[in-house]
């Protein structure tokens, strides 16, 4: 059965409502589960269990009423943080007939492995600004147009603003609407009004596609889009409303066209031939690519000067860009970063990730990965040069580990639900 989000579903998360105290090794913090009443009003659930995994070991502990209003039950328990990583969901039971699993992935009406529990770190903690963070993705191509008099490219099909969109075939990544971030910042409003607090972009580099996840720099944006001023315009406006602002980094390849790779490319000898693998001997003009795309060159995070130019210190690409006024980053294919057939750098994602925001701290601990290799030290240390309370971070890392963008729809569905159910309440008594 596959986890879905309804307004009825009990609801955990990792915010001050759920977990009101941060996590300390050794310690005991308490944890709450909402459980909202069934649309007859009926509890759904008479008994709450904490199964948390200690030492290796699984550990549970019965959960007690914190609180009963009309439209649910509150539940808490209290987690024994033994390990600096403590994987934990939760049991709810409705008589004997029924039962239900809560964790990071949904509500699940069958038995679950421990892949997908919610996780507790003693060593990388989000900012308190992520968890409550109402997000709003835009695709800049397609949001609102502004005039930049920049030329139409060779590799685009220019569309006028009401085409239907492509949406098979080869054509798909030219066609060319000309949103720009100049438009976005104009509509500023419409994502006040719907509530969002926190803007994603997707990739805004200059690219030979609509969705420019093919770079050619990570230096400059691109100029269809307004170039690096209208970016640096758009996110002072949206920091003078409120609304923090997401970019999307691809570390897992560039595009074909990238500076680095054509150096790569024309130059053996250079160090930008080193951030990719090639052939050797009469396949020297061949390379890999991601999921064997020719178009997408595979980084290679072997190399030390890739490290300082994309990541590793103050002027690295995500450096640079945080300090422009980015607050943190979406990382694409973060769970295919650093590996390839044997290798295994492990550079931003581990079998133990659970969180798609992460962030600098004062002690520069945190980051993007419960993984202690290489790369992933390297990335850390990255935080010494940005602010340390506008940093967030945000992994591709699939099902089952939900984005928190995700979780925090599922909240808003609780709300309403919730609300739902008041409703239903008054109006039988007002009836009655």
């Amino acid at each position: 059965m596959t986890a879905t989000v309804q307004g009825r579903d009990p609801h955990h998360d990792g915010s001050p409502l759920y977990r009101p105290e941060p996590p300390v090794l050794g310690a005991r913090i308490p944890l709450r589960v909402r459980v909202p009443h069934a649309a007859d009003g009926r509890p759904q659930a008479d008994h709450v269990v904490l199964r948390s995994v200690r030492d290796g070991e699984p550990h549970v502990v019965a959960a007690e009423q914190d609180g009963v209003d009309e439209a649910g039950t509150w539940w808490r328990a209290d987690l024994h943080v033994h390990n600096p990583m403590t994987p934990y969901r939760f049991l709810l039971t409705d008589g004997r007939s029924r039962f239900r699993w809560l964790n990071a992935a949904g509500v699940h009406e069958r038995d679950v492995t421990d892949a997908a529990d919610f996780r507790i770190s003693t060593e990388h903690e989000l900012p308190e600004w992520v968890a409550d963070q109402v997000g709003y993705q835009v695709f800049p191509d397609r949001f609102e147009r502004t005039e930049t008099g920049v030329p139409v490219p060779s590799w685009a099909l220019p569309a006028d603003w009401d085409d239907p969109v492509v949406h098979q075939g080869p054509d798909v990544p030219f066609q060319l609407y000309g949103g720009t971030l100049d438009g976005i910042a104009r509509r500023l409003g419409h994502l006040g009004d719907l509530g969002a607090t926190l803007l994603y972009l997707t990739p805004v580099f200059e690219a030979w596609s609509n969705h420019r996840y093919d770079a050619v720099s990570f230096e400059r944006v691109d100029p269809l889009l307004g170039g690096d001023a209208a970016l640096v315009r758009l996110l002072e406006a949206a920091h003078a409303v409120g609304i923090r602002v997401v970019g999307d980094l691809t570390t897992n390849h560039t595009g074909d066209h990238h500076d680095w790779f054509e150096l790569a490319r024309a130059d053996p000898t250079s160090a930008e031939r080193g951030f990719y693998r090639f052939g050797a001997g009469d396949d020297a003009d061949t390379y890999v690519s991601w999921l064997d795309i020719a178009s997408l060159p595979k980084l290679d995070h072997s190399s030390v000067e890739l490290a300082s130019r994309l990541y590793d210190g103050p002027d690295s690409v995500v450096a640079r860009w945080l300090r422009e006024g980015f607050d943190g980053w979406r990382v694409d294919v973060a769970n295919m970063t650093g590996r390839l057939g044997p290798d295994d750098l492990k550079p931003l994602v581990d079998n133990n990730w659970d969180k798609p925001f992460v962030a600098g701290v004062i002690d520069v601990k945190s980051l993007i990965t419960e993984s202690k290799e290489e790369v992933a030290e390297r990335i850390r240390a990255v935080m010494e040069y940005v602010p340390i309370e506008r940093l967030g971070l945000s992994t591709d890392c699939g099902l089952p580990h939900l984005p928190r963008m995700i979780a925090q729809n599922k909240l808003k569905a609780l709300a309403e639900g919730a609300e739902i159910v008041r409703n239903e309440h008054l109006a039988k008594q007002a009836a009655n």
